[in-house]
């Protein structure tokens, strides 16, 4: 009786050690799923702000690291900046969900639909990406009226190259040779 009782706890001990060990085993699985679901994740967000330049960005987010929001705020106000961001920006968002979908179901997980705010949020800075959205639609709103003003522009320029040209042909009778400088006729 007593080596039954004996074996029956035996028996019992081995039964939980199997089951803490499944479970133990279970447990490093889930969390090596979530490393490689997170490490490709991690992918795909780099390549597209890499393919939209927005990697660009990091040496100067690692000196501001306190205040990376204002310093996103910063680059904005700098037209030059500001359309390199937004083109930027407008290519990540136009990538990313058919990218993340195939990560998400490459790993069998749901689509978070704000998975790409907190990666920006991550790496640029808590509010990062309403800063961002914000920014890319006044552009859309205002990209017609720039496209205006830069053909206007254009045409102002080569309205004013052809009166130079035609007040040397005036002056010289002839076309300009290599290197001659046209005056410059306002």
């Amino acid at each position: 009786m007593r080596a039954d009782m004996v074996a029956g706890l035996f028996m019992a001990l081995l039964a939980i050690g199997g089951a803490g060990g499944a479970y133990f085993w279970y447990q490093q699985n889930q969390q090596a799923d979530l490393r490689q679901y997170e490490a490709a994740v991690d992918y795909v967000i780099e390549g597209q702000l890499s393919a939209g330049r927005l990697s660009s960005l990091y040496p100067g987010m690692a000196q501001h690291s306190s205040a990376r929001l204002n310093y996103l705020r910063q680059l904005y106000a700098d037209p030059a900046q500001s359309r390199q961001l937004n083109l930027g920006f407008a290519w990540l968002r136009a990538n990313w969900d058919a990218s993340y979908e195939r990560v998400a179901d490459q790993f069998n997980r749901e689509v978070d639909p704000q998975r790409l705010r907190l990666e920006i949020d991550e790496r640029f800075g808590e509010g990062a990406f309403v800063l961002m959205r914000q920014q890319h639609e006044q552009f859309v709103r205002d990209a017609p009226r720039l496209a205006a003003d830069e053909a206007a522009k254009r045409d102002r320029n080569l309205q004013q190259m052809v009166r130079s040209y035609q007040a040397f042909v005036a002056e010289h009778h002839r076309p300009p040779r290599n290197g001659e400088e046209l005056p410059i006729v306002p």
